[in-house]
């Protein structure tokens, strides 16, 4: 990382960008170019890592994909703000984190738990969905143990705006 006054290395501020963000971008390896795809998500901490949760159909290019490689990349962000700095330059403000992750497919409760976690996220006023057997045999739910990431703020977090 080229901007090291930016980066953010504790877990809990990680993790609170992770929250914090709305779309998860998943990379995939499809040659001869990289798969690109925003993904609604949940976010987890199991044994101290930190893993995503992602729904979808049973088939198509982005679960062959999956179950090709087993592997990923990722990239969340929130962009708060374009601003002008003194001496008439630009910067945006942002938070961002990115990282790769092991990919599994997951069954029975720990998809149960999944898609009510998806469901907690997204659907207004987060209450409690239950989660029927139908959505269960009719989508895919796959499990992303992140293996290496990082995070960047601007401007650093704990910092004042300029």
């Amino acid at each position: 990382m080229r901007r090291t006054e930016r980066a953010v290395d504790d877990f809990a501020a990680m993790l609170a960008m992770v929250e914090a963000c709305d779309v998860l971008r998943l990379g995939l390896a499809d040659h001869p170019v990289p798969y690109v795809l925003p993904v609604s998500f949940a976010a987890t901490v199991e044994d101290g890592r930190l893993c995503f949760y992602l729904h979808g159909a049973k088939e198509g290019r982005k679960i062959r994909l999956m179950r090709a490689n087993g592997r990923c990349s990722f990239e969340l962000d929130c962009p708060l703000q374009v601003v002008q700095t003194p001496g008439g330059g630009v910067t945006q403000y942002y938070r961002s984190v990115m990282g790769d992750a092991e990919i599994a497919f997951v069954e029975g409760e720990e998809k149960r738990r999944a898609l009510a976690a998806l469901l907690r996220r997204y659907c207004p006023g987060g209450g409690e969905q239950p989660v029927s057997d139908e959505a269960m045999a009719h989508c895919a739910v796959a499990r992303l143990t992140v293996t290496r990431w990082s995070a960047k703020a601007n401007p650093p977090l704990g910092a004042p705006a300029p």
